[in-house]
């Protein structure tokens, strides 16, 4: 159980960081596509043909992404109320959990159709320097957490 939840909320944060998170800076605006899509391809370098399918791809996933964004800030304001009140049992957190783990689980389809899509637009050499920008950036953040 303690995999599968682990496992999904690695999927979420990642898709987000992938698809809507932004390579350097934040956007000037949530959830801008233009300044998303100039990020990537500034990164990767990105033809004009897999910029245009990187916009697609980032609009058609933006009502899911949008949901579990704003999902994960209230699940976890949840969770840390309940942590926070003198008493809390193992079944009130496992409930909590689950609810969490259904939520993220309906809307795995979506997320794993936009990253596959993503994947597919890359050439193997972009997906390479994904690959690398994606471990720098998991490394600086297992860092913060210490």
């Amino acid at each position: 159980m303690k995999k599968q939840w682990i496992t999904l909320l690695g999927i979420t944060l990642m898709a987000g960081t992938l698809v809507l998170g932004g390579c350097r800076q934040r956007s000037p605006e949530p959830w801008d596509t233009a300044h998303f899509v100039e990020e990537v391809s500034d990164e990767l370098d990105l033809t004009t043909e897999q910029e245009r399918d990187l916009t697609r791809i980032v609009d058609e996933a933006r009502p899911e992404l949008v949901y579990l964004h704003e999902y994960g800030r209230s699940a976890r304001k949840s969770l840390h109320a309940k942590l926070g009140q003198d008493t809390v049992t193992a079944t009130e957190l496992e409930e909590s959990l689950h609810t969490m783990l259904d939520e993220l689980r309906a809307r795995v389809p979506v997320v794993a159709k936009s990253l596959a899509d993503f994947h597919a637009l890359l050439t193997p050499e972009q997906r390479k320097e994904l690959t690398e920008e994606l471990a720098k950036h998991q490394h600086r953040r297992r860092w913060r957490w210490r």
